[in-house]
C-alpha cells in the first residue's frame, strides 16, 4: 500500500529529512537499528531520500516483517523498486542502479521530451 499524503506528511517533513541525513551518515546495520524507533511511513519516506543502494542496504538489515511493512508504506513505486534492488547481491552494480524517470524513442523531439518530463514531475 502506498503511503498517503496530506497534512501529516508535511508536518513530518523536517523530521523525515533530518532522519534521512542521519541515516546517510550511518552504516547499514546502524541505520537499520535507527529505523526501529520510527513508524513504517516515516522510515519509508526517509529511505526514499537516500540513494537506491543505501536504502536497499539498510532494508536488507531489517527483519523481514518490518522490511515488508516499510516496502508497503513506500511512496509511489519506490517499494517495488526496492524489491527489485534487493534481488541483486549486495556488492553488485545492480543494487546501485536507479530506474530512469522516462525513456524516449530516438525520434522524440526535445520539445516533446521536455513536455513529457514536466508532466511526470508535477
Amino acid at each position: 500500500m502506498e503511503s498517503g499524503g496530506g497534512p501529516q506528511v508535511l508536518a513530518d517533513a523536517p523530521r523525515t529529512v533530518a532522519l534521512s541525513e542521519e541515516l546517510h551518515r550511518l552504516s547499514p546495520i546502524d541505520g537499520a537499528q535507527r529505523l526501529k524507533r520510527e513508524s513504517d511511513e516515516v522510515a519509508a519516506r526517509a529511505l526514499a531520500l537516500l540513494s537506491p543502494g543505501e536504502a536497499a542496504d539498510m532494508l536488507e538489515k531489517l527483519p523481514g516483517d518490518r522490511r515488508e511493512r516499510i516496502l508497503a508504506a513506500a511512496p509511489g513505486d519506490r517499494g517495488q523498486s526496492w524489491r527489485i534492488d534487493l534481488q541483486y547481491p549486495e556488492t553488485s552494480v545492480g543494487r546501485l542502479m536507479e530506474r530512469p524517470a522516462a525513456v524516449f524513442r530516438p525520434e522524440t523531439t526535445v520539445a516533446e521530451a521536455i513536455e513529457r518530463l514536466r508532466e511526470l514531475v508535477q
